[in-house]
């Protein structure tokens, strides 16, 4: 999947492109309505029974992987890459969240189906669907931290697929993971690290806003108040996430053309 150009802006450093400048975090602002939406969605869902909220949880997913999309690029941009995804019309990103879905709910439902073979609890087993969830919302699993880093590698790799010209693929992406291994791994403990550090620190914030919640004079205001700051943790939580992805895959590559220079492959330098 070598192949994002880190160079561009160095070439067209003569005619340096205004709108790419800017503080990293405002960059990811294209995301914003995409999380909006997805915590809009996640509290109906949380409000319905177990059927009911399966369409809202669903539609959480598309919602997230578009807000990913945007972020991923903007990131990319500001590590000084180039990939094709601020080309991509409003149909095609939605065609890409598709084929993401469908890819990581299929690798979800045969992961639960090996941890219920192995024996785990069917009630930590079924917190496997949230893997993409939990990138921008603490959901309660002592591992799923661990398990939303590895869902967000993938997420991130397919995504730069479609960048690059290609489809999401999702064995591509797991022979990517494998081909850079040792910066996966840092990626992921770094993230997982990231997710457990920023759940404690909302859980910590909540009690000490119940004072204000509780005196305000309206539900629209108090829901107002939840969805205010749970947006504002899920847009931290994607910030951090995709700037170690991004940073990790460009360590990566610069690596891999080292390796080239010297005659060495990116797996015999890894080991």
């Amino acid at each position: 999947m070598s192949g994002i150009d880190y160079q561009a802006p160095e070439r067209s450093r003569a005619h340096p492109d205004l709108r790419r400048s800017g503080y990293g975090p405002y960059l990811l602002l294209t995301a914003v309505p995409w999380l909006l939406l997805a915590t809009a969605f996640r509290m109906h869902a949380r409000a319905q029974d177990n059927i009911g909220a399966l369409p809202m949880l669903i539609m959480v997913q598309y919602a997230l992987l578009i807000a990913f999309l945007l972020a991923s690029h903007r990131m990319i941009q500001l590590a000084g890459g180039a990939v094709n995804l601020e080309r991509l019309a409003f149909g095609d990103q939605w065609a890409l969240a598709r084929g993401v879905v469908w890819r990581i709910l299929l690798l979800f439902f045969v992961a639960v189906l090996a941890s219920l073979a192995s024996g785990i609890d069917r009630f930590d087993a079924a917190r496997i669907w949230l893997g993409l969830d939990n990138i921008v919302h603490p959901w309660p699993g002592t591992y799923l931290p661990i398990w939303s880093a590895f869902v967000a590698i993938l997420v991130f790799l397919m995504v730069v697929q479609r960048g690059l010209g290609r489809g999401p693929n999702l064995r591509r992406a797991l022979m990517e993971i494998a081909t850079r291994w040792k910066h996966m791994m840092l990626a992921a403990l770094m993230i997982s690290a990231s997710l457990y550090a920023l759940g404690i620190i909302q859980i910590l914030s909540v009690p000490r806003l119940q004072t204000l919640y509780l005196s305000l004079p309206s539900p629209a205001l108090k829901n107002a108040l939840y969805l205010l700051l749970t947006f504002f943790f899920s847009y931290v939580r994607l910030w951090v996430t995709v700037a170690i992805l991004t940073y990790s895959l460009r360590a990566s590559y610069r690596r891999e053309r080292m390796c080239v220079s010297t005659g060495q492959t990116l797996d015999e330098e890894q080991t």
